[in-house]
């Protein structure tokens, strides 16, 4: 017990260089968990203003036979503006769609464009989609679909 009060000032200095070491360490921590939260934000928010177009080529039933459909969609959460797209196969550019496709598709959305499929025009096909977002204009996506 004489020795506790005789370094009174000496455990006093340890101690608080301890708390000062401990303090530190959760400042640093604390410190990359809030760059890490404000990195994630800002990706959430850059997330929010892309649009990203897919497409697939399915078969639904018709009247009489399974028809080929293109499925387009738009995966991302923007609105994906003035949609383009360009068909090649062997014989050069062709479009082997019925109907328009529309120029603009909302985040989440899908649309179901009905083909048709000829000598002309089979596959396989090689598609290059551009679209415009808040985030960047001339977005491009290129797939080759059997």
């Amino acid at each position: 017990m004489q020795w506790l009060t005789d370094n009174k000032e000496n455990i006093a200095i340890i101690l608080s260089l301890i708390s000062f070491v401990f303090s530190g360490v959760a400042l640093f921590f604390n410190y990359q968990r809030t760059t890490i939260a404000v990195k994630e934000n800002k990706e959430k928010q850059v997330e929010k203003k892309k649009a990203k177009i897919r497409i697939e080529r399915t078969k639904q039933m018709g009247s009489k036979k399974m028809k080929d459909v293109l499925i387009i969609r738009n995966e991302g959460k923007a609105t994906a503006e003035n949609i383009s797209i360009r068909w090649e196969n062997r014989h050069g550019e062709i479009n082997p769609l019925i109907g328009q496709v529309p120029t603009t598709l909302g985040g989440g959305d899908l649309i179901n464009v009905n083909m048709i499929i000829h000598a002309g025009t089979a596959p396989p096909y090689n598609v290059k989609i551009t679209w415009d977002d808040e985030n960047q204009k001339e977005n491009i996506y290129e797939i080759t679909i059997n």
